[in-house]
């Protein structure tokens, strides 16, 4: 998705340059933006790392809240998911995790394994954990937990201790 100059004009709270996409006195007439100061809040209380503005996206994937109502206003956007997760989703998608995982940690052991005997033979231990084949399953493995069948964690768990991580029904799911 790129950001056009209106979009820029519509979220920012003052004037931009339309070149630069950043707020400041331009030669331009000013723009104001449309924004509420609840969604200003929403916008500070959810930032976003690496936003590139006027040349590339806001890296905000809005397919990510398609299943819990669309993007939400004004709230704590990683709660807000982790609430409208069902307990039967988390359940299903532990378990999908589950099977997933153990996969792919047997699928790196045999390849920490196939180059046991080269990284003996040269005494070079990265030999043997630094092989293209394990990191690639690994890579796998971090997309299936991720993207694919991500479990979404309350701030209690996120903010708590091992304890109050215990107590979350999301600890063990994932």
């Amino acid at each position: 998705m790129g950001v056009s100059k209106e979009f820029l004009g519509s979220v920012a709270s003052g004037s931009v340059n339309p070149n630069t996409g950043i707020e400041g006195e331009v030669k331009n007439p000013k723009v104001k933006s449309n924004l509420t100061s609840s969604e200003i809040s929403a916008i500070y209380k959810n930032p976003k790392p690496n936003v590139s503005v006027g040349t590339g996206t806001l890296d905000i994937d809005y397919t990510k809240y398609k299943n819990y109502g669309g993007m939400p206003v004004d709230t704590d956007i990683d709660e807000y998911r982790a609430t409208n997760q069902s307990v039967g989703e988390q359940l299903a998608f532990g378990v999908g995790r589950l099977v997933g995982t153990t996969a792919t940690k047997f699928l790196t052991g045999l390849g920490y394994s196939a180059n046991l005997l080269p990284a003996i033979e040269s005494g070079e231990l990265s030999t043997m954990l630094d092989n293209g084949f394990s990191s690639m399953i690994q890579e796998g493995e971090e997309y299936i937990k991720q993207d694919l069948m991500p479990i979404h964690h309350k701030r209690k768990y996120l903010d708590g201790n091992i304890l109050n991580q215990m107590g979350t029904f999301s600890f063990w799911m994932d």
